[in-house]
This record gives C-alpha cells, sequence and structure tokens, in this order.
C-alpha cells in the first residue's frame, strides 16, 4: 500500500494491478489511456466541451483522427481510441494487435458500397465513413478483406463493441448515440445489432 500526505485516502497497489503493469497488453493500455485523455483534455483547451456533448466526433481520414465537427481540430487518433473496446484485437481474425503491428482501419461495412449503390438507386443507409463503421484492425487482415461484406460474427463483434462504448462514460459515446438515434426514427431499430441488421437489408 502506498500512503498520501493530507490524510488523504491511500492508493492501494494489488498484485492484480502488478500483473496488469507486467502484461504483455500493458504497452497498448498506455496508448489507450492517453487517447481517452486526449479526448477530454483537447476538448477543455479547444473550448468544444459543449461541441463534443451536443454533436460528438468526426474521422479526418488524410490524418486518421478524430476531429471536433465545430472546429475540425484533432483529438485522437481513431486506433487508440477504439482499440480497447475491442479488447486489444482485431475484428477481422480475433487475435491481438500487438503494439509493433501495422494497424488499419477496416470499414466493417465497406466504403465501397456508398459508391456502388449511388450510381444505381442511391444509397439510403446510414454513412459507412462513420465512427461506428469503422474498427482498428490488422493491416494484412484488412487487405485480404478488401471489399467485402462483414462475417456474421464480426457483425456480432462490432455491435458489442459499440454497445460497450455507448455504455461507458467515454466521449465517444455520443457520437455513436446520434448515429444509433438518427437510424432508429427511420428503422425503429432500439439496439446496435437491429441498426446493424438494417444496413445489412441496404445491402441486399
Amino acid at each position: 500500500m502506498c500512503s498520501t500526505s493530507g490524510g488523504k485516502a491511500p492508493v492501494r497497489l494489488t498484485p492484480e494491478l502488478l500483473h496488469l503493469a507486467q502484461h504483455e497488453q500493458a504497452p497498448g493500455l498506455t496508448a489507450e489511456l492517453h487517447a481517452r485523455w486526449s479526448i477530454v483534455e483537447s476538448s477543455f483547451s479547444a473550448g468544444v466541451g459543449r461541441a463534443l456533448i451536443q454533436e460528438g466526433l468526426t474521422v479526418d481520414w488524410p490524418t486518421l483522427t478524430l476531429t471536433d465537427k465545430r472546429r475540425r481540430r484533432p483529438v485522437t487518433g481513431v486506433a487508440q481510441a477504439l482499440i480497447g473496446f475491442q479488447h486489444g484485437r482485431c475484428l477481422i481474425c480475433h487475435e491481438t494487435l500487438e503494439l509493433n503491428d501495422a494497424v488499419a482501419v477496416d470499414h466493417v461495412f465497406p466504403y465501397a458500397l456508398m459508391r456502388r449503390y449511388a450510381s444505381v438507386r442511391g444509397w439510403a443507409g446510414p454513412d459507412l465513413d462513420a465512427l461506428w463503421n469503422l474498427a482498428p484492425a490488422h493491416q494484412a487482415c484488412n487487405t485480404v478483406k478488401s471489399d467485402r461484406l462483414p462475417y456474421p460474427g464480426e457483425l456480432t463483434l462490432l455491435a458489442q463493441r459499440n454497445e460497450a462504448v455507448m455504455g461507458s462514460p467515454h466521449p465517444l459515446r455520443k457520437t455513436l448515440e446520434l448515429t444509433l438515434n438518427s437510424k432508429r426514427r427511420v428503422a425503429g431499430g432500439g439496439s446496435w445489432v437491429a441498426f446493424l441488421h438494417e444496413v445489412q437489408k441496404e445491402c441486399a
């Protein structure tokens, strides 16, 4: 146990905490914590706290960073912000994303669908270039997947990941809430499973 001065509560160092610090994924945890804090810190320093609460974040693809919608200021990396909610694993092969692995940000529903359907009958689904549809993955896995539609297991993991974000106090929660509520008004869905089912129907 590590005591503190001034009568404050002590900091308890448990064996579990030591095990976590020595775990092979500890470096990735550090990056994830930094990403989460960057969202909060950037919103304070840039004066966009209210915008984050009301409008959520958007993705800047040239830099693969999350930005606030109002001022377009970079907040943190997409992969770093999401990887913890996937338990540090690739959404495609389900293996661990190691610190030195080449990581890509996969469009679970391929972005090419929007262009493909727009030229035929118009794309009536949600924006596929948004946070709800993005998942950190091994670069090699992402290359092999290419523009194929997601498998059922991948959709299950995506729904679980998005539900985990929305069940946390993470600032990204609002971004996903806005997407889900927008689609809910159209399709009557109340969960990410229902939301993804509706997107699948658009791809039929």
